[in-house]
This record gives C-alpha cells, sequence and structure tokens, in this order.
C-alpha cells in the first residue's frame, strides 16, 4: 500500500524502519515532534560512517530553547526582531551552532526533506509546550518568490544566507519578525538561503498557492 519513514517521536531521530501500511497501526501521540513523512530515504547516498554523529531533533531543540524562551516573553513585532538581533547575532554561539545545526540535519536527510533542488521545506517540530505553543519549519530556497501568506499570529524568521548575498524578504544574515495579521510573498533573491521560522500555534493562511 506504500512506505512510511518515521523521522522521529519522543525527540528521538529514528532514520532506518520502514512499515508496510496495512503492517502499522498509527495513533494520535502525547510528543509535540512526532513526524511522520511519507518520502524517498534522502540519506540513500549518503557517506555516512559507523559511529559519524547524527543531529537528532531533541539536540535541536535544545539548541532552539533560548529563542525561544525570548519569543515567548514578547510580542511578536519590530522590538522583538531587535531583541533577537541584540542576544544571538550572526556570529554568535547560539546563531551560529543553529545554523550548523540545520546544515547537518539536512545532510542527515530529516530537515527540508520535501521538494527539490531551488525549494524544499519541511515542518521540523509542531507546536507544544516545549516550544512556547510555537511550530519551527526550514526552508532552503534559491532565487525563489514563494507563496502568498498571512500570519494570524505572526512570524519568526532566522536568515541563513548559503549564497554569502542572498536575502530573504531584504534581510541578509539576521532575524527578521512579521507582525500578527500581516501577510507576504516570500522572497529569496541573490542566490540560496535558509529560513528557519516559527509561527505561534503553527498558523498560517496561504492565500496564492504556487
Amino acid at each position: 500500500a506504500g512506505e512510511l519513514q518515521i523521522l522521529c517521536c519522543q525527540g528521538i531521530n529514528v532514520t532506518d524502519y520502514n512499515f508496510n501500511l496495512d503492517a502499522l497501526a498509527l495513533k494520535p501521540s502525547d510528543f509535540c515532534n512526532v513526524r511522520v513523512n511519507h518520502h524517498l530515504d534522502n540519506r540513500k547516498n549518503s557517506t555516512t560512517l559507523p559511529g559519524d554523529h547524527i543531529m537528532k531533533i531533541d539536540e535541536f531543540q535544545t539548541l532552539l530553547k533560548p529563542v525561544i524562551d525570548l519569543i515567548s516573553g514578547m510580542a511578536i513585532d519590530s522590538k522583538l526582531a531587535e531583541e533577537l538581533n541584540r542576544r544571538f547575532p550572526p556570529g554568535g554561539d547560539t546563531f551560529d551552532k543553529i545554523e550548523n545545526a540545520c546544515h547537518e540535519a539536512i545532510e542527515d536527510g530529516w530537515m527540508c526533506a520535501n521538494g527539490d533542488v531551488g525549494r524544499r521545506w519541511g515542518r521540523v517540530i509542531e507546536p507544544c509546550e516545549e516550544t512556547g505553543g510555537l511550530s519551527v519549519d526550514v526552508v532552503d530556497l534559491t532565487d525563489l518568490v514563494g507563496s502568498h501568506h498571512s500570519h494570524p499570529g505572526g512570524e519568526v524568521c532566522m536568515v541563513m544566507p548559503i549564497t554569502p548575498e542572498a536575502q530573504f524578504d531584504g534581510t541578509s544574515r539576521g532575524w527578521c519578525v512579521f507582525e500578527p495579521g500581516t501577510g507576504h510573498y516570500p522572497t529569496v533573491t541573490n542566490g540560496e538561503a535558509l529560513i528557519l521560522y516559527m509561527l505561534p500555534d503553527g498558523k498560517i493562511d496561504y492565500t496564492d498557492p504556487r
């Protein structure tokens, strides 16, 4: 009937377990970061050797905790963007560790696992108590104008250019914030960039699907 790959459960990465649909019963989980994706194994051409470290989702969530704590204690507005750039600037320990973890997770095959070259995406963590109700997604875009959408609760974005000159909606390496009720065509110019974005309650309204 098909194949499911369970990527993580209770924050633990599960990489090589495949099940037939008729042999696996799934039920809702109490854990916030259970992700089940129906896709081909992106690690089949990996050169990972026995003993190599593989970034796990619980580790990634721990790296995000100081950022999540700050966002949870402030309104989602321009002051939050200023504070994020002050507290967690590009080149700083927190920013760089999160950025490096994103690249590692993409290489491991469980982040940005959907789409194709130039437009890859994927939800990493569902909204839950541990994330202050924020969902966490990461996209990898190259010179792209994305689908128009609005943010009922706002959106907090971490911009990580791969091409040094790349920008996301006019923002280079750093943080940008879209206030509740705003909308945009998410746009990457001047090359390729990763964007990690967080949404209160995971809410996003697409108005112009592409």
